[in-house]
């Protein structure tokens, strides 16, 4: 059902709330959502609005349901974008887990148009600017499996496009290198199962610069 406030359902306040709570839920901000919905059922309880209250204890239950279903990754809570990639003779495939608050929320896949004499550090790199050109989830740290080209400018670049400070690492042991593994495993799936007349697609493009023109094949939410 709609509860747009063109359909008289809520106000202008109230919907922009829900769109609000909508993109922190997508970004993996699961937690802050849960405990504002807790506050506001007691709040509404003590108040006597029973409908108030049963509504919102629905919506957290609902919410609580679906973070059962979301793969635990690491203890801590930072948010992290995992970077896999797979080579081909002629193509290349990235896979990127998102990683917040700790759980795993989303998986994309990124056909590339790169060949064997490109370097994984340039590769990177330009995989790097390009989703995250087009994004506002902006993780606090990027796990990649090789220190992107000018690492040092590509962090400044988030800091001027963003206004945030990005770590970039290339991790050695732990977690992290699990999870690496993880996407890397992924992405050597996605790109024996690119069909191919796909391969031939992504490998037709006569320069390096076709990466910045990647497509997105799926997006799962975990």
């Amino acid at each position: 059902r709609c509860t747009g406030p063109c359909a008289d359902k809520v106000t202008e306040a109230e919907y922009a709330g829900q769109v609000k709570d909508a993109v922190r839920f997508l970004t993996g901000r699961s937690d802050a959502i849960a405990e504002e919905l807790e506050t506001r059922m007691w709040r509404a309880s003590g108040e006597q609005d029973f409908e108030v209250a049963a509504a919102l204890r629905d919506q957290l239950l609902a919410l609580r349901e679906i973070r059962k279903e979301q793969h635990v990754a690491v203890p801590d809570r930072a948010s992290r974008d995992i970077v896999g990639l797979a080579r081909g003779q002629r193509s290349a495939m990235a896979v990127l887990l998102r990683v917040r608050e700790g759980r795993l929320v989303g998986k994309e896949e990124y056909p590339l148009a790169a060949d064997r004499g490109v370097p994984d550090s340039e590769v990177v790199a330009g995989l790097i600017r390009s989703i995250h050109t087009h994004t506002a989830d902006i993780p606090d740290e990027i796990v990649t499996p090789a220190q992107p080209e000018d690492c040092a400018t590509l962090e400044e670049w988030f800091v001027q496009r963003h206004d945030r400070r990005v770590r970039i690492v290339v991790p050695e042991g732990g977690e992290k290198v699990k999870l690496l593994e993880l996407a890397r495993v992924n992405a050597d799936k996605a790109l024996g199962e690119l069909a191919p007349e796909q391969r031939v697609k992504y490998a037709a493009s006569s320069c390096f610069t076709s990466v910045l023109t990647f497509q997105i094949r799926r997006a799962i939410r975990y």
